[in-house]
């Protein structure tokens, strides 16, 4: 065998090196076209002046119409004195919903749809309306629907009663859109932030633009306070974008939602869920209840049965092989995209999920983050510890080193552009720049639910950070906020690849270093490929 000379070695060193920047290139460009562009509210509009209007409304919500002015859009709904019903309940330890009636079946009370958005952002109740609707109105939520501030969808409809698409301050054009932003959250940037950001990574995530919103009584307006005219979860271009429903594919498009045991809608008898190894339900979000077959039902238990059944394998190789089953660069993003927001709501309730034939099974898109970084009112969260690796599936998932590397992988490249603390921080504080006074409004419309007491502990002393749990001002709930997402990022850097290490079982763990082995034998055979053949040339 001839032995290759130093030039021969050298040519050999440079293609495999260039093999070895194409995939490290690849791989990053693959990750740059996953972001998705967005326009933010607050900077397409942040020459506003944001001081407009009173800095206090009531408690009850009384106003002056005449006086009112305000550089947000301006919703007002006008329901001739009724108020939507709550038609379902919550039953059981696991509440479970249920009609209260089951002959009362139908939530929607007609509503006039107002908007007013002038283009010099500067508006008030009396201006001429920039859209006018005569729709339909429902409660929307599960606990949230018996708040004091309610959450809204909204149903467009034209004048023979049939559904009207219309584009609302540069969103999509939409007959249903959903009018929310929770009591619960204080800081009222907590969803608008999510979805902004984390949209630019995760497909199909709703679009959402501050309002300000009335209830129309008669002559008289009562301040509703400030809300999120957001898109809502729903096929369609725009939407959720996958193919239209056929009954007859083999693999239909559907979205799923993970949730609690809901008995108005059809639910999955799925492996997992039967046996109780995981938390919730899948029930079908797209197409309509009307179109389901038994065939198709049939279709998405099995399948849906086939990936359980392999991720709760006590085989290894058949559990390996779980990731031919989904999409999973879609699984990873959303695993680091709520355990970075801390939204331990997803995984288990408000969790979608999307197939068609051109998709493998995905997750997403986002939803409900308004109990996120720190903000469940019965209990405190905590930087120090990850929750993801135990919701449904991820649980499984954690045990693969292989899914754990491309987790940490995928953080850590996301902590260096849009989940880097100035990246976040300065987020946050020209969103709530951009708010201004209409902050203000809200806060004190609402301040006895703000000020109602959480289950918060003073303070957490970590590694080298401190995090203020007061909330009694605006300003001190923006504090815990920035100290709850900074310490929970300082502690994902230092601890996330040994935390999610501990998940792994040991014929999995020898698995992945031959797989590293695999890798490294790779790129020797191809340098001794190209060794030989540049060496067979040059002589």
């Amino acid at each position: 065998m001839r032995i290759p000379t130093k030039k021969t070695l050298v040519a050999a060193g440079i293609v495999t090196a260039v093999l070895g920047i194409f995939v490290f290139v690849f791989s990053y460009t693959k990750a740059a076209l996953s972001m998705h562009y967005r326009s933010y509210q607050h900077e397409v509009h942040q020459n506003a002046d944001s001081s407009l209007g009173p800095d206090s409304m009531p408690g009850d919500g009384s106003v002056d119409v005449a006086s009112f002015e305000t550089h947000l859009p301006i919703v007002v709904l006008d329901m001739n004195g009724d108020e939507p019903k709550d038609i379902y309940h919550m039953v059981g330890t696991a509440q479970k919903r249920e009609y209260r009636d089951p002959n009362v079946t139908d939530p929607w009370i007609p509503v006039t749809f107002t908007l007013v958005d002038n283009a010099n952002d500067h508006n008030k109740i009396t201006d001429a309306p920039s859209f006018v609707n005569h729709g339909k109105i429902k409660l929307r939520g599960a606990s949230s629907r018996s708040f004091q501030k309610k959450q809204y969808g909204i149903k467009l409809l034209d004048d023979d009663g049939q559904e009207l698409e219309a584009p609302l301050l540069g969103m999509d054009a939409d007959e249903d859109w959903v009018l929310s932003n929770s009591i619960l959250d204080a800081s009222q940037i907590r969803n608008y932030t999510a979805y902004n950001l984390a949209g630019q990574l995760m497909p199909f995530t709703p679009e959402c633009r501050f309002v300000e919103m009335f209830i129309k009584d008669g002559e008289s307006y009562n301040y509703r306070g400030l809300y999120l005219l957001t898109e809502p979860v729903k096929q369609g271009k725009g939407h959720v974008d996958i193919q239209d429903y056929n009954p007859r594919d083999k693999r239909p498009a559907v979205i799923l939602v993970r949730d609690r045991a809901d008995d108005t809608k059809t639910t999955l008898s799925t492996w997992a869920s039967d046996q109780q190894l995981t938390y919730g339900w899948f029930t079908i979000k797209y197409p309509k209840e009307e179109l389901l077959t038994p065939e198709v039902i049939q279709k998405l238990e099995t399948q849906l049965t086939e990936i359980e059944k392999t991720l709760y394998s006590d085989n290894y190789r058949q559990f390996l092989s779980y990731p031919h089953l989904i999409n999973l660069p879609s699984f990873i993003d959303y695993f680091v995209i709520n355990e970075y927001f801390m939204n331990y709501d997803s995984g288990d309730n408000s969790t979608y999920y999307y197939e068609d034939p051109a998709h493998q099974l995905s997750m997403g898109p986002l939803w409900d983050y308004d109990n996120c970084w720190d903000n469940y009112k019965f209990a405190a969260g905590g930087a120090e510890y990850m929750v993801m690796p135990e919701r449904p599936w991820f649980e499984r998932m954690v045990q693969d080193p292989d899914f754990d590397a491309r987790v940490v992988s995928r953080y850590r490249e996301l902590r260096k552009g849009i989940f880097s603390d100035q990246n976040i921080m300065q987020f946050i504080d020209n969103t709530v720049a951009y708010l201004g006074n209409a902050s203000k409004r809200d806060r004190s419309r609402w301040r006895e639910v703000y000020l109602e007491n959480h289950q918060l502990a003073l303070v957490e002393e970590g590694h080298g950070y401190v995090i203020d749990r007061n909330r009694d001002t605006y300003e001190e709930e923006l504090v815990r906020l920035k100290d709850m997402i900074k310490g929970h990022g300082k502690w994902l850097d230092l601890y996330m690849d040994d935390y999610l290490n501990g998940f792994i079982k040991e014929p999995l763990a020898e698995r992945s270093r031959e797989t590293y082995a695999n890798i490294a034998l790779a790129f020797l055979l191809i340098f001794i490929a190209s060794a030989y053949l540049l060496g067979k040339r040059v002589k």
